[in-house]
């Protein structure tokens, strides 16, 4: 039995009232319940009334949310390792080599270089910013914080790089007195960021095709 109009439109005033942040969660909490209704509406011969009390009494939204929300973060964070194993092979691996050359130069050639290599370590977590205000605001129709595909990558690229970031300051002295180890760690640092924005840009190809589709 398939539900009329209205009855969606019921579905849909229900779960605008939870706390359900994004919009593609509520569009798939939508299909999900009207599904639900509609086959115990058929298989147990209940009200539609009585369908969707069951349902939603049945249905944590808050929880599925969450579930939503980790598994795209981990997901994101697969992704984004898969991208950092591209740079061992083919055309990418002369970009892995520039990033650990850029590090073992700055280590090599003097302290003033060493600490604008420190500088890059904050810039480079402040680049995936542009994903949070600059496309945000430039891209309105495409509701990007309103996607939990889009926000869940991103906080699960940020999330990393801000720790590694606020590691630097913890073990700074040990990293200058250990400077293979220093460019590994910084090696790793940017290429993951740098994979990261790789992803990110794909997201964001990724929602506008779906809005175009939609």
């Amino acid at each position: 039995m398939k539900l009329v109009h209205y009855q969606i439109e019921q579905i849909q005033a229900y779960i605008a009232t939870q706390n359900i942040w994004y919009d593609d969660v509520k569009a798939e909490l939508l299909d999900h319940v009207a599904t639900a209704v509609e086959e115990k509406m058929v298989d147990q011969d209940l009200t539609f009334i009585d369908a969707c009390g069951e349902v939603f009494l049945a249905l944590d939204m808050n929880k599925f949310q969450r579930h939503k929300l980790k598994y795209e973060h981990i997901a994101t964070l697969r992704d984004v390792g898969n991208e950092m194993l591209t740079f061992l092979k083919g055309k990418k691996l002369l970009g892995l080599l520039a990033i650990i050359s850029a590090s073992g130069i700055g280590f090599s050639i003097s302290a003033t270089v060493t600490e604008e290599l420190w500088s890059l370590g904050v810039w480079m977590p402040l680049s995936l910013m542009v994903y949070f205000i600059i496309i945000p605001t430039y891209a309105k129709k495409y509701r990007v914080l309103y996607l939990s595909y889009y926000m869940s990558r991103i906080n699960a690229i940020y999330l990393p790089t801000f720790m590694a970031l606020s590691l630097i300051g913890w073990i700074e002295d040990w990293l200058l007195a250990n400077p293979i180890l220093a460019i590994t760690f910084f090696s790793v640092y940017n290429l993951f960021v740098i994979a990261g924005l790789i992803i990110m840009n794909r997201t964001l190809k990724q929602v506008k095709s779906d809005v175009a589709y939609h």
